[in-house]
């Protein structure tokens, strides 16, 4: 079992059966600083194919209650990545993502989702297919302060029976768990919040009496900047 990313000690450990990811990481004193644990992704092979799969998994309630289910059993083989707050982990995932297109074709598509607008970390991701449209947010380092949070929406590309292609838009409810499960190829985009304007200064300098930089707000005047 290989372990990347942000931890201390990343590398291989020899796999035995009922080994759990606690049995790798046992504390969040062996991550680095600022780890996200709201999320950690396995990747894994299927056998006897080698083809890629993953899973997604709370980190943070795993080391907390190693008897939850979050704490996944691990088979061999598998790679388990622990992203942060601060690195892309898109970049990260690249080698896996390419992989799933690779062995993408007519039956199986492409088991990937791009996740754009107003998340931490924009990009395509491997799909879990028990993922829920929440679920990919929080894999893509969860919303920005300018995102609006009660809804999202999936564009979706689906094919007929005489492999004619339509294209469908989905309303994802966000603040409700956003159970909407993404499929294979799916764009998840998530907007911002309406009237979101970021803050505005103004420097004033020379002779005034407190020289500096100020906030503004809309409609203000010279006039009453100076004031």
């Amino acid at each position: 079992v290989t372990l990347k990313g942000h931890v201390e000690r990343p590398g291989g450990f020899a796999w035995r059966s009922g080994m759990r990811v606690t049995d790798i990481i046992q504390s969040a004193e062996e991550l680095l600083p600022f780890p996200d644990l709201n999320v950690a992704l396995i990747e894994r092979e299927i056998q006897p194919t080698r083809e890629k799969t993953v899973l997604t998994f709370n980190l943070g309630e795993a080391l907390k209650n190693p008897a939850s289910p979050e704490n996944v059993e691990l088979k061999t083989r598998d790679k388990l990545y622990v992203f942060n707050f601060e690195t892309p982990r898109n970049d990260q995932l690249e080698e896996l993502v390419e992989r799933l297109k690779v062995q993408a074709n007519k039956q199986l598509r492409k088991q990937t989702v791009n996740v754009s607008g107003h998340v931490r970390f924009p990009g395509e991701y491997p799909l879990n297919p028990g993922m829920s449209a929440k679920d990919m947010v929080i894999l893509a380092g969860g919303l920005t302060q300018n995102a609006y949070g009660l809804r999202g929406e999936i564009t979706r590309i689906t094919y007929s029976e005489t492999e004619e292609q339509s294209i469908e838009h989905l309303n994802v409810d966000l603040a409700n768990s956003g159970r909407t499960a993404p499929k294979e190829e799916d764009q998840l985009q998530i907007k911002r919040l309406p009237n979101w304007l970021d803050q505005e200064t103004v420097t004033i300098e020379g002779e005034v009496k407190f020289p500096g930089q100020y906030k503004i707000k809309r409609g203000e005047t010279l006039a009453q900047v100076v004031e």
